[in-house]
């Protein structure tokens, strides 16, 4: 947490908060320092909040719990305690299994996140109800995952992302009013399988190649991505979090109309 959220010395409503959710045997600390998520704070001075919630919020044989009920109000109680968060500029991001756990939140209380980013995650189980509800309200989302990744998210025989990774992000194509990213075609679109409105291609931390495609709506925004980069294994990796809040930070939900705002930086 920002020194000046604490102090009180911040002006009300001027940081931006993330919510950070461990994955599977990780420690909520260790994960927000492994992630940099600890070091995006530093540099951007965002404030981040990463609960313990493994093993605490299902049920004994795995399945969900209470987090639809939870998660949410853990934001409305960081909201309440420290003034100086921005109620507009809410965000969730998680590995593996925390990347669940975002798309878990994104379910129960989209109108209170300004964008989502899920980590290697792809795990996502609708309800009817829910599903208007995100149709109404829309949510800017970008999958990160690897080369190197689960056979769900990563389709390293044909060198795409894999096709249950695709069918979710065409899922939120329809909740968002993009065009369908549709069935991969590796000989025309290799890397990805389809063709982005948006495509960015980078070298990460001078380490690893990293691509990004994004279908964009009417308004040329683009709320629907995928970000994977090259040769990393299904682990934490410290430029995650950049990744993320390269995407999130140019978004902005007014908690009153709901509409979401995206700005270019």
């Amino acid at each position: 947490m920002p020194k000046a959220v604490v102090d009180g010395t911040a002006a009300p409503g001027s940081v931006p908060l993330i919510i950070g959710f461990a994955g599977t045997g990780d420690d909520p600390l260790q994960f927000a320092e492994e992630l940099g998520l600890i070091h995006l704070s530093e540099v951007e001075g965002v404030a981040v909040v990463a609960p313990g919630h493994e093993g605490i919020f299902e049920t004994l044989d795995g399945t969900d719990g209470v987090e639809y009920e939870t998660q949410p109000k853990l934001i409305e109680y960081m909201l309440e305690k420290y003034p100086a968060l921005d109620p507009n500029r809410v965000y969730a991001t998680g590995y593996s299994r925390g990347g669940r756990t975002t798309l878990k939140l994104v379910m129960a209380a989209p109108e209170i996140l300004a964008a989502a980013v899920p980590m290697a995650a792809n795990q996502f189980i609708v309800t009817e109800e829910q599903e208007l509800h995100l149709a109404e309200t829309k949510m800017p989302i970008m999958f990160l995952t690897s080369t190197k990744d689960m056979g769900t998210l990563y389709d390293i025989n044909n060198n795409t992302v894999a096709q249950p990774l695709l069918e979710l992000m065409d899922k939120f194509a329809g909740y968002n009013g993009t065009e369908a990213f549709g069935a991969p075609d590796p000989e025309a679109y290799p890397l990805s399988g389809f063709a982005g409105d948006r495509e960015i291609h980078y070298l990460l931390n001078d380490e690893y190649m990293t691509h990004a495609f994004f279908k964009e709506d009417a308004n040329g925004v683009p709320m629907v991505g995928v970000s994977f980069t090259e040769g990393l294994q299904h682990a934490l990796y410290p430029s995650y979090a950049f990744l993320a809040w390269d995407y999130m930070e140019h978004f902005t939900r007014d908690l009153e109309t709901g509409e979401i705002t995206y700005t270019e930086i």
